[in-house]
């Protein structure tokens, strides 16, 4: 709880300068866009070369669609990492979200991009941060009705009181 209180109240909203945030994740985006590719222009090739067509396998064709493969890769590859991107951005906040809420800081939001994916997951994290936020303001206040109430009694009513309560206060 203590840890809580010496983090920024207002966060700033932060840009993902990385460019790669789940290697895995987008590693594996990226080879299976490329593999798909590959394998259709390979099936296209390979469904000329079965039939027989041989006018269209004159090798200039060939060199043509290897070329444009080739050419197309950057694409591909830009595509694939802007489009993980917008799966793994949220998975990232979500994380950073986690680890705010396992020190008890529970004011940390969710802002996502416009083209982010799991925005009802981001609405719902950010919901149930709120609530315990609020969850912990009546907690909080409720220690102080315990602490004001406490130093009403007299000693014996005191200790008392503290066989039951003072697991409650703060400390």
């Amino acid at each position: 709880m203590e840890q809580a209180k010496n983090l920024p109240q207002e966060i700033p909203r932060e840009r993902r300068s990385k460019v790669v945030l789940y290697p895995e994740l987008q590693t594996h985006f990226f080879s299976s866009i490329t593999l798909s590719v590959l394998f259709i222009m390979g099936a296209f090739i390979f469904i000329l070369v079965i039939t027989g067509h041989k006018a269209y396998l004159s090798n200039w064709i060939v060199i043509t669609a290897i070329l444009l493969m080739f050419a197309l890769a950057p694409l591909y590859g830009i595509h694939s990492i802007l489009y993980s991107h917008r799966i793994a951005g949220p998975i990232y906040h979500l994380e950073k979200g986690m680890k705010r809420w396992a020190i008890e800081d529970f004011s940390y939001r969710i802002q996502l991009r416009n083209k982010d994916y799991f925005k009802n997951l981001a609405l719902l994290y950010n919901q149930i941060g709120e609530n315990l936020e609020k969850k912990e303001e009546w907690i909080q206040e409720l220690q102080n009705q315990l602490v004001q109430y406490r130093s009403t009694l007299s000693d014996s009513e005191k200790k008392e009181f503290d066989k039951y309560f003072s697991k409650f206060l703060p400390e």
